[in-house]
């Protein structure tokens, strides 16, 4: 839970979206009215909620918490960013330049240099870390080690679903662990994950 005020945070979505009523809200959350009754009743918001609620209307999730800033994300195209420094690139450090497009659920975009690439995090699996909406700089490294955090695919879906988690050990074998405890450690298999690289950097709109 947040400690966004449940009748502020729902003023503020009925006046931004198309959702008016609480029982819309449920709805869109995917949740029973009996949710939505004890957030009001404890006059808190789950932060998952904000974010579900900002990433399907283009919102600003601070907007959401706190009423201020720009309401909108302000992401609703292309932006050039500037990263310093990037990589190296024949000898000398690269200029940072990379075209992300916020347009896109999960966004991934490949730099000038070919050994990394830059990767949009949407879920709050690693909060305490990494937050929604930050852009994490992942190596291509195979090279799994204890503690290092590293950005998967599943291969259980056509289409792609990427998630980032924390290199663990279990009993027998490596385990994906999430910094945010609500998430379940996951057993490392070769056959359902692909490693798509190491996370060595990132940056995050202030």
């Amino acid at each position: 839970m947040t400690d966004l005020d449940f009748n502020q945070f729902f003023e503020r979505v009925t006046k931004l979206t198309p959702i008016k009523k609480q029982i819309q809200l449920a709805n869109e959350l995917g949740v029973g009215r009996a949710a939505i009754s004890i957030a009001k009743q404890k006059n808190s918001v789950p932060y998952k909620w904000v974010i579900h609620i900002a990433e399907k209307y283009n919102l600003n999730p601070t907007y959401l918490i706190t009423g201020k800033g720009d309401p909108y994300s302000g992401q609703s195209g292309p932006k050039r960013i500037h990263l310093m420094p990037l990589c190296p690139n024949n000898g000398d450090e690269g200029s940072g330049d990379i075209l992300v497009d916020f347009s896109e659920g999960v966004e991934i975009s490949v730099s000038q240099c070919n050994e990394k690439f830059y990767f949009k995090l949407l879920e709050n699996s690693m909060v305490s870390t990494f937050y929604p909406g930050d852009i994490l700089i992942v190596d291509k490294s195979k090279d799994m080690k204890l503690g290092d955090v590293f950005v998967f695919k599943l291969l259980e879906y056509k289409t792609p679903l990427f998630f980032v988690r924390r290199i663990g050990i279990g009993e027998n074998s490596l385990i994906l662990l999430a910094d945010n405890a609500t998430y379940p450690p996951l057993p490392y298999d070769e056959n359902r994950f692909e490693v798509m690289g190491r996370v060595v950097g990132f940056f995050r709109t202030i």
